[in-house]
């Protein structure tokens, strides 16, 4: 009975130590698997092909007019190569066909830019400045202009280039000695009525030998275009004394501040109102 015992015992031991070691097998072999599965699907991720770990495959083109992209598939040691099309899908066709869209107005609003602006030497004739009003140039002697706007004159030695626009608009320009260029904004008119506004005198005349002028002035950075404003007035020396005094007003034409100049003794003397 004990022998018995004994025997069903080692076989029972036996049959639990047969079931260890399979399932200890089948463990191990189902790592094993699971780890080249692993190493096969990080060398198909890394080289992007369905060919395998050994070929390289560049990114996919954008879609072509017969609504296709591609790519092309070599291996390393240039023992094969091949080349994929897949066809494209509705979006990408779609974003293809925006961003050529987008680079087509680029370059034609690029090109209308260029063609719509005219850029010339200013001559004798009529133009439309950027404010509306009409400049009237006419050709002097010696090389002089003589810019004319509602009336005011001013004349200029000055090499003034007009920018003209697509909508007939026209800008002046023009290089100074430094080599910048300056852009002649503020329009005989308006540089005329501000200087006499300041120096208390009415009109600008040949009664007060008055005359405007366009002009460079300053040097190097300093250097700016400027309307220069000359005119003659009455005034009394110490309320005793009649003296004309000259009277000069410049205008920056880009800009159009104002600086006044007048004889070191107008402090003494007094100018009757006009």
């Amino acid at each position: 009975m004990m022998m018995s015992r004994g025997k069903n015992e080692r076989k029972k031991i036996s049959t639990n130590l047969f079931v260890y070691i399979i399932i200890l097998l089948l463990m191990v072999f189902g790592v094993q698997a699971a780890q080249s599965d692993a190493d096969s699907g990080k060398a198909n991720s890394g080289s992007n092909t369905g060919y395998g770990p050994n070929w390289q495959c560049t990114d996919w083109t954008t879609c072509t007019t017969d609504g296709t992209s591609e790519r092309r598939c070599t291996r390393p040691d240039e023992s094969g190569e091949s080349i994929e099309k897949r066809p494209c899908t509705q979006v990408q066709i779609n974003n293809n066909s925006v961003e050529k869209n987008q680079n087509n107005q680029g370059i034609g609003q690029e090109l209308s830019k260029q063609i719509s602006v005219r850029k010339e030497e200013i001559k004798s004739g009529t133009y439309n400045n950027s404010l509306g009003q009409l400049l009237n140039v006419r050709q002097l002697a010696q090389n002089m202009k003589e810019l004319r706007v509602n009336g005011v004159r001013a004349q200029t030695g000055l090499n003034i280039t007009a920018v003209t626009d697509s909508r007939g608009k026209t800008m002046l320009r023009t290089r100074m000695k430094n080599g910048e260029e300056s852009e002649i904004k503020i329009m005989p008119d308006t540089a005329s009525e501000r200087a006499l506004e300041r120096l208390r005198v009415k009109v600008c005349s040949t009664t007060n030998n008055c005359t405007i002028e366009l002009k460079s002035n300053g040097t190097g950075r300093a250097e700016h275009i400027q309307y220069e404003l000359q005119l003659e007035r009455h005034s009394m020396i110490l309320g005793i004394f009649q003296k004309k005094m000259q009277l000069r007003a410049d205008v920056d034409a880009e800009n159009g501040d104002i600086n006044i100049h007048k004889p070191w003794w107008a402090f003494m003397a007094t100018e009757p109102a006009e």
